[in-house]
């Protein structure tokens, strides 16, 4: 990562983003503690409590960790976003990368987190079962286990390494990018209450499973935390029977503080989106030495950042749209010398990044997808040379072992591929495609008017039959498709391929619109020339 996007931008962006989640969750405890103390028809309990929350020293050492695990937690979210969606090609390939070390690693922090923090709110927020221990009621000279306070810290642990799971294969840690600048603020607050509305539903049905998980091993966890800590345990306080559960104090409790763990992490998750997705105005050109890398054309082919590349095309797209004195500096020309370099580097960029999606959409269009009839059959090795032999012979095993299951129903639904999984990754990664389209079609038709130079006009050939190209392809590509799409809500693959279809189809409407005086004027091929005219005539 560019040292100056990974310091000035993420890092401070994610800072910003995590201080608001600390002041949100200070917010939420205090409303928290407040309504558990108005609901009890004290009042001014509750203001006392609330202020004595943040000045004993207690209290106080636990808001201290309560942010040191947050903040822990807004690390993990930071490091899981990104604008590339996760592309499952299969079951197996989804349980693989689910096991990878690092995810079992953040299943760990996350469910270790949430103990910790669900801990911190019982002694913050609620009145009982404010510690793990407590004097045995048949016994005043011994110390007891309570089992509501571990029941509660451990539904804690299960809500937080659940929050990772569910976010990592729901990839809601995908960064959508807005291209409508929204004030921060007004779109944060519009979210609060979608937030807690979600936790709300979550920590239900979280709850469902954790009741069933306890009341089958909670008796063995239990024994165990006992005998670490040597601590005794009563039979009076047993929640491994049916009587024992259906306690409302303690479902009220954990549903309280599942809650809370919900809403401030997903909120912290939503905050990093909306800080980090923020646009960033690139400058078209050097000043100093140190903005050599900041650029516009820099952050184009930076294909190692998608983060970066995919703010540099929006720049560039609402620059083209809407911005009459950055369009100038792309207009202009060197002196001396009288070279366009930032039409060149910036064009080269989109232009490469169109052909690369276009040879991928062509790469898979021309082959079709192999059916049962059409896979060669295996012939076992015949006289080759000894080490030849051996792999050949190898090879032939494992297709037989292959085949053998497939015909395992259960085996083959977990590692055969997904229909049209080879394609999806070039859709779900075209959004910067569709933002440079748009971007050098405005561009095009800006230079009509304001290319005094006529910069762009020389390569207007060639975008426009490119884009003709791109839209050959795709429909090619939608012909060859060989899974009809299902009823119900469109997945993000096909709506970007709409949007790309759509974005593609209105840069040449306006390109053949605004040239149609001109066209017999430029070097076409003929069939581009065709189609130009029947766009220019709104035919297509």
């Amino acid at each position: 990562m560019r040292e100056w996007f990974k310091t000035q931008v993420v890092a401070r962006r994610s800072m910003n983003a995590t201080l608001w989640t600390l002041f949100f969750q200070i917010c939420v405890v205090c409303i928290t503690l407040f309504m558990f103390n108005a609901l009890s028809w004290n009042v001014m309990q509750g203001f006392t409590d609330v202020m004595w929350s943040y000045i004993g020293y207690p209290e106080l050492c636990f808001q201290v960790l309560l942010a040191l695990v947050t903040s822990f937690i807004s690390i993990i979210q930071l490091n899981q976003l990104s604008v590339v969606p996760k592309i499952w090609r299969s079951r197996l390939d989804v349980i693989v990368n689910f096991c990878k070390p690092k995810n079992i690693f953040n299943i760990i922090v996350c469910g270790l987190g949430g103990g910790v923090v669900v801990r911190c709110y019982l002694a913050l927020i609620s009145k009982k079962h404010k510690n793990l221990s407590q004097i045995c009621l048949y016994d005043t000279d011994l110390i007891c286990l309570d089992e509501k306070h571990f029941f509660v810290v451990f539904n804690g642990m299960f809500a937080g390494m659940l929050y990772y799971i569910s976010s990592f294969l729901q990839d809601s840690y995908y960064l959508e990018i807005n291209p409508f600048h929204q004030p921060k603020l007004l779109v944060s607050k519009s979210e609060i209450h979608n937030v807690i509305v979600e936790g709300a539903i979550r920590t239900l049905q979280e709850m469902k499973y954790f009741y069933v998980v306890y009341f089958v091993f909670g008796k063995s966890f239990r024994d165990n935390v006992s005998i670490v800590l040597n601590l005794s345990y009563g039979e009076e306080y047993k929640l491994t029977t049916f009587k024992g559960l259906l306690d409302i104090d303690l479902f009220l409790t954990v549903f309280i503080t599942g809650i809370l763990l919900h809403i401030v992490w997903a909120y912290n998750k939503y905050l990093l989106k909306i800080f980090l997705t923020e646009r960033i105005v690139f400058p078209l050109e050097e000043t100093f030495e140190a903005e050599k890398d900041r650029c516009l054309h820099h952050s184009l082919a930076c294909n190692d950042i998608p983060l970066l590349q995919s703010l540099g095309y929006l720049d560039l797209c609402l620059l083209a749209k809407y911005s009459f004195k950055r369009r100038q500096q792309i207009f202009s020309v060197s002196q001396p010398g009288g070279h366009p370099h930032q039409w060149n580097q910036i064009s080269s960029s989109v232009l490469a990044h169109i052909e690369t999606l276009m040879k991928q959409l062509s790469t898979v269009s021309s082959v079709p997808p192999k059916t049962e009839s059409q896979k060669p059959k295996e012939v076992p090795p015949t006289d080759l040379n000894s080490i030849k032999r051996i792999e050949n012979y190898l090879a032939y095993k494992l297709q037989k072992i292959i085949d053998f299951c497939n015909k395992i129903s259960p085996v083959s639904a977990i590692y055969s591929e997904y229909p049209e999984a080879q394609t999806h990754k070039y859709f779900l990664t075209c959004q910067p495609v569709i933002w440079g389209i748009e971007a050098l079609s405005f561009l095009v038709c800006a230079s009509y008017h304001e290319d005094r130079y006529g910069v762009i006009q020389k390569s207007l050939s060639k975008i426009t039959s490119l884009m003709l190209d791109l839209q050959t392809t795709l429909e090619r590509f939608q012909k060859s498709l060989s899974v009809a799409r299902k009823p119900g809500p469109l997945s993000r693959d096909i709506q970007l391929r709409q949007s790309l279809r759509i974005a593609l189809n209105g840069a040449l409407y306006r390109i053949a619109l605004t040239f149609r005086k001109h066209l017999s004027d430029i070097t076409f091929q003929q069939d581009h020339r065709q189609q130009l005219c029947e766009f220019s005539q709104l035919k297509k």
